[in-house]
């Protein structure tokens, strides 16, 4: 899917909501040449998901959860030319 999308450009930033246990986040950021933001309602599937990531080697994985959508912290994190999928 991530081929399909072109996403392995080189914006390449993806988000995915309903991050969930990251069974595509992942993959995804394996291919992704940017970051992937894994979002999700319940910050133990964020967690979950980063966690999995940074297990697997992945540095390019930011786990957000809503209440962090407005945090100066992820403002300075977002991409500067906007996300290449959602």
């Amino acid at each position: 899917m991530v081929e399909k999308l072109d996403c392995t450009g080189p914006c390449g930033d993806i988000v995915e909501f309903g991050c969930g246990y990251g069974a595509f986040t992942i993959p995804t950021a394996q291919l992704a040449k940017g970051r992937v933001v894994a979002l999700d309602i319940e910050p133990e599937l964020v967690a979950e998901t980063v966690r999995k990531a940074e297990a697997a080697g992945l540095s390019n994985v930011v786990g957000v959860v809503p209440g962090e959508l407005q945090s100066q912290e992820l403002i300075n994190r977002r991409p500067r030319s906007g996300f290449q999928a959602m």
